[in-house]
């Protein structure tokens, strides 16, 4: 017997996103909206028997009227539906005094609904499938409690799937009080599958016999790539005869992330970086742009200008200028004595004594470099 399960998180409906401006901010947040009830209409077609979402359903305790009455809806259909919607609360919908789960009661009259709204219940069964979902819910924005429990080794009686929302450990990018999960928690909680939210890209961080994935964010929330997959993905499990057959990541949103560089080195005018640039157009996507290389002189890069020529090329569209003005050969311009005239005079020299053209460039390259280095700048 097949049991399928869908895997969500990081929703964040009514996410603020300013530095999107306020037109495309509201577009997003219509967008995401979208996105969920095309994931929830997903369900129902494809016949899931579990929906689980694994926190940040909502990005804060006080979401709209009309935010809620959204959410009702369609946590109505997929009850209708007979899909079991199990809900932990995150860090941003979190059970503190003021959480939504408290004000509003969403399982209200729904018999396949299951908020996990007190801290003293960290079980829900679900009979029919013989499925227990197991979470800790968060009751603070941040904790330096781990959101995964160890089950009995002896407990083997049902599927078993947990609730985890926080932040994996991972030296020098996860903080110790973001809800810490760390490799051993995982390894030894003797679960089938974690359900991990939090952490806004798709990916896998199952440890030896466990597996564990982050959903990620189904629609774009967050204005970077947020690591593995990205977002824009749920994940689809499927369970046969009681065992964990697969985990697919199903790709559901409609706007993406993308980072790109463009190198300048050679170019003579912005309309070559726009060129190199319109080859990532697509109105989807919100592209950022990071400039890189040695600029000619000849060449003025106006980044709000290239911005505003292509804004309707893209979703959004940033560009980061990290290039380096090709240097002038020129030690006077410079207080003497310092590292930097001392260093032009020599290339200077060199320069001069240059035997042809192909050598002459050679050293001007190194020049450019060089000057580059000294204003501690990555050229590369």
């Amino acid at each position: 017997m097949e049991t399928k399960v869908l895997h969500t998180a990081d929703i964040h409906l009514g996410v603020k996103m300013y530095k999107l401006g306020p037109e495309k901010a509201e577009l997003q947040r219509k967008q995401i909206r979208d996105t969920f009830a095309a994931i929830v209409a997903r369900a129902i077609d494809e016949r899931y028997q579990v929906f689980l979402i694994a926190g940040d359903l909502f990005d804060s305790n006080s979401p709209s009227y009309e935010t809620i009455l959204f959410v009702k809806n369609q946590l109505a259909a997929l009850d209708a539906a007979g899909i079991h919607c199990i809900i932990a609360p995150g860090t941003h919908d979190c059970l503190s005094r003021d959480s939504i789960y408290l004000k509003e009661h969403f399982a209200a009259g729904m018999t396949h609904v299951y908020v996990f709204n007190d801290p003293a219940i960290t079980k829900y069964h679900i009979d029919e499938f013989n499925i227990t979902v197991w979470a800790k819910p968060n009751t603070a924005n941040t904790s330096d409690h781990s959101p995964i429990f160890k089950l009995p080794e002896q407990k083997k009686n049902s599927i078993d799937i947990l609730l985890a929302h926080g932040s994996f450990q991972i030296e020098g990018k996860s903080s110790k009080n973001d809800y810490p999960i760390t490799a051993d928690d995982v390894l030894v909680s003797n679960m089938d599958y974690i359900a991990l939210g939090h952490w806004h890209g798709a990916a896998n961080y199952s440890q030896g016999n466990t597996v564990a994935w982050y959903s990620g964010s189904p629609e774009v929330v967050a204005l970077e790539s947020k690591g593995g997959l990205g977002q824009g993905y749920v994940l689809s499990l499927s369970f046969e005869n009681g065992k964990l057959d697969e985990v697919a990541p199903v790709k559901v949103g409609k706007r993406s992330v993308r980072e790109i560089t463009v190198e300048v080195d050679g170019m003579n005018d912005a309309a070559e970086i726009m060129a190199a640039i319109q080859k990532a157009a697509d109105k989807d996507v919100i592209c950022f742009v990071t400039l890189k290389g040695i600029a000619s002189s000849k060449l003025f890069i106006d980044t709000e200008g290239i911005e505003q020529a292509l804004a309707d090329s893209f979703f959004l569209l940033r560009l980061i200028n990290e290039t380096v003005q090709e240097a002038s050969l020129h030690p006077e311009l410079y207080p003497e004595q310092t590292v930097v005239s001392q260093f032009l005079a020599v290339a200077g020299k060199r320069l001069s004594a240059s035997a042809s053209e192909e050598e002459k460039k050679i050293v001007e390259r190194a020049v450019n470099i060089g000057m580059a280095l000294l204003q501690k700048k990555d050229i590369l």
